[in-house]
């Protein structure tokens, strides 16, 4: 049985899922560095919340991926090994979605639950390769909450944190400190949402293993 692949988005998210199987940082270009070693895709990562009611941690395994305004199906049975479905979509951006302003909107227009930038790429590239795919994410920073400028540059091209530059960002504009410690705290709290997922993937593969 091929691996199941992870496109992520953060470096540290690709630690948690190395054990896991092939990985790979980034959105169509990760997904598409993983074609012909894996017989699966899944988005793994922390996402934007669009749905008023999702707090931070809340666990979002979608029946499918909003692209536009194309909706395009998950695979059932990679969604029931992580413990089956938690809304019925996720919509896939492109740009940073950094205001509450503009979380409403695209909720308005979706009726999705949350929002990312590599799932997108996931599912085009699934597609185009006949590969089934899904959806792990965690809702980061809610609905109500806009995005500190220094986090919108925070990570480089490989998904890591640029320490360096948060702290001449912090230097020159303090007043973001707040706000950045909420997001970090956020972040926490979703990364042990999408640990309760992987103990559900865990434990089914140690069933198929069994059997």
């Amino acid at each position: 049985m091929n691996p199941v692949g992870f496109v992520v988005g953060l470096k540290a998210e690709a630690n948690m899922v190395r054990d896991l199987g092939p990985v790979a940082i980034g959105g169509e270009e990760a997904a598409r560095s993983l074609v012909g070693r894996v017989g699966a895709l899944i988005s793994f990562g922390l996402a934007g919340g669009l749905h008023p009611r999702l707090l931070p941690g809340y666990l979002l395994i979608p029946r499918a991926v909003r692209i536009g305004r194309e909706s395009f199906d998950c695979d059932p049975k990679l969604v029931e090994a992580f413990g089956g479905s938690t809304c019925d979509s996720l919509l896939a951006v492109d740009k940073v979605v950094a205001s509450r302003s503009r979380k409403a909107s695209l909720y308005q227009i979706s009726q999705s639950a949350g929002v990312d930038m590599e799932s997108g790429g996931v599912v085009k590239v699934a597609r185009e390769h006949n590969l089934p795919f899904a959806v792990v994410r965690a809702v980061c920073d809610p609905h109500d909450r806009s995005l500190p400028p220094v986090a919108q540059h925070a990570l480089d091209a490989a998904g890591q944190i640029r320490y360096k530059f948060i702290l001449k960002s912090l230097a020159v504009h303090p007043w973001e400190i707040a706000d950045l410690f909420k997001l970090a705290r956020d972040a926490h709290k979703a990364r042990q949402g999408l640990e309760k997922a992987l103990e559900q993937w865990r434990k089914r593969c140690e069933r198929v293993c069994r059997d």
